[in-house]
């Protein structure tokens, strides 16, 4: 099984923002006519251009471990070429190198193309999936404006640590280790870089190598893989505006089926909660209005910059803390009692409101945190044990280790909560 180690992708108008990937914006304007949002959260000027747009020059690294040796051996599915002809094509120089063992030399694109529908793919036994994002670090770093890696996203150790271990149970029994070193190593570019991930699905027809190493032989089933890409806020942003057209538009052989982007900060900082009902602002404070001043105030922001399955009730009540602190007293978690967080529809956009009691409001700070969560497809798309593959249909479409692979990612967040904001009430 492959060597893997980790846990848990038109054009849009050019933005120059003050903001890196992952850091925070300037302090908004002043309260004043058209600026209802009063926020005093303290923050830190990090001068980045972030614009949207077409990577320039990329490099798209194809996992060549012989577990991917099926998806090309199928017959009658373009699905597999198809997805890696679209990625070639979105930055303006895209060099491609094969990765087994280690990283090989740059192969013109015609002949890569030529590889792929010969079937003549150089195989390696084994793969390591934290030196190709590591590799993928180092392209970057090396001026590439973004990286692609086209992998099945299998979470393995080597033959070595599997045939070693206790039952050939490594990849169960290190799985969270192997996710923590990934998290390790991207934890370096906290804040810098920002990853896309989309899955795919396309047939395979060949050998499964199982997590003890076990074969087992599907013969033109679905399996899923995924395109992993790493680079700078503006060009990952790019790329997921053309994966989110091409879904819309059916517009390549096979769109994705499922896709996140973590450390998108710049979405997050645009959130901002503003007086709804009940509140008056005035002098850099929300003023309790007299006859709210036993009942609820309420509190809003448009939640349209979020990836949809933030938009929802379930998401925002998950991971929504609010603090409050009176005076120089130490901040304190505001109980759920006194407050309620739906999602609602409006003139087609989806809005948060916050109804809080208006008691535990006056003379004091409200801080207000949005913690992150992967969406639940990858908890649903994720295997636990796959022996039972060839004898369980519901077994094909998902990944072993999927969640402890993708997990590891999202140590590209700068810190714990992705929006925080600070109010004052009177």
């Amino acid at each position: 099984m492959k060597t893997k180690h980790f846990i848990i992708p038109m054009l849009f108008g050019a933005a120059l923002v003050n903001i890196a990937c992952g850091g925070e914006t300037k302090p908004d304007p002043k309260p004043g006519p058209g600026n209802d949002t009063i926020d005093t959260t303290p923050q830190r000027t990090v001068v980045v251009d972030t614009i949207v747009r077409k990577p320039s020059t990329s490099t798209l690294l194809f996992d060549a471990s012989g577990s991917m040796h099926g998806y090309l051996n199928s017959s009658g599915d373009p699905r597999f070429i198809g997805v890696i002809s679209h990625f070639e094509n979105m930055s303006g120089n895209t060099v491609v190198r094969l990765y087994g063992k280690e990283e090989g030399n740059p192969i013109e694109r015609t002949d890569f193309d030529r590889m792929l529908n010969n079937r003549k793919i150089e195989w390696s036994n084994e793969s390591d999936l934290k030196a190709m994002v590591r590799s993928m670090i180092g392209h970057i770093d090396g001026g590439d404006d973004i990286c692609f890696l086209l992998t099945d996203g299998i979470l393995s150790g080597s033959d070595a640590d599997i045939n070693d271990s206790p039952d050939k149970s490594f990849n169960i029994r290190m799985r969270q280790k192997m996710s923590e070193d990934l998290s390790s190593l991207l934890s370096e570019k906290k804040g810098k870089l920002c990853a896309l991930i989309a899955r795919y699905n396309a047939k395979f027809n060949g050998k499964y190598s199982c997590y003890n190493n076990d074969g087992k032989k599907l013969v033109n089933k679905d399996r899923p893989f995924f395109v992993i890409a790493i680079g700078k806020w503006g060009c990952i942003k790019y790329i997921e505006g053309k994966l989110n057209e091409a879904k819309t538009a059916n517009g390549i052989t096979t769109p994705y089926e499922d896709i996140v982007m973590i450390g998108d900060a710049y979405s997050y900082q645009k959130i901002k909660l503003s007086a709804a009902e009940g509140l008056n602002p005035k002098g850099g404070k929300l003023i309790i209005k007299k006859d709210f001043r036993n009942e609820n105030v309420a509190l809003s922001a448009d939640l349209g910059v979020l990836p949809a399955y933030m938009q929802t009730d379930d998401y925002m009540n998950s991971n929504i803390e609010l603090y409050v602190q009176h005076g120089q007293k130490a901040e304190k978690v505001l109980d759920k009692d006194y407050y309620e967080v739906s999602v609602n529809s409006v003139n087609g956009k989806k809005i948060l409101r916050l109804n809080v009691k208006s008691s535990q409001l006056r003379d004091s700070k409200l801080t207000f945190r949005l913690k992150y969560t992967l969406p639940e497809w990858i908890e649903a798309k994720s295997d636990d044990n796959d022996l039972d593959i060839a004898t369980n249909p519901a077994k094909l479409g998902k990944t072993f280790n999927l969640k402890y692979f993708i997990s590891g990612f999202t140590t590209l967040h700068n810190g714990k909560y992705i929006k925080e904001q600070s109010l004052d009430f009177k």
